[in-house]
């Protein structure tokens, strides 16, 4: 009920619900039309892994991609996987994104050099 409420306040109370739904219908519409609706949720599971697993190829070990400062490779990768890792409440890409952890250090790495975290720190 939370994302109603957050995404559908403006709406009338009587009206929310309805809008809501129709949102959901357009965002599985254009899913669909995208291609990915198109394959099962464990099809989405095995695509995700793979380019989870080609990303984390790519960033190798120690470092960043090229050089011992980050260019703007690095922070293309590292706010994408800053988005996966921070996303909250979490969704089913995230938890399987913790599974790469020599890809969440490297972006954590990017992130603290210029200072920047996608995550709220208390």
């Amino acid at each position: 009920m939370h994302i109603i409420d957050g995404f559908f306040h403006i709406a009338p109370i009587p009206l929310r619900g309805f809008v809501a739904r129709q949102a959901r219908k357009q965002v599985e519409k254009t899913y669909f039309l995208h291609g990915l609706g198109r394959h099962s949720q464990q099809e989405q599971h095995e695509f995700a892994r793979r380019d989870l697993q080609a990303l984390q190829a790519a960033v190798g070990g120690d470092g960043f991609l090229f050089s011992a400062e980050p260019c703007v490779f690095d922070f293309t990768i590292a706010s994408f996987m800053a988005g996966v890792y921070d996303q909250q409440p979490p969704t089913w890409l995230t938890y399987i994104a913790e599974d790469y952890t020599r890809l969440k250090r490297y972006t954590e790495d990017v992130q603290a050099h210029v200072g920047v975290y996608g995550r709220a720190t208390l």
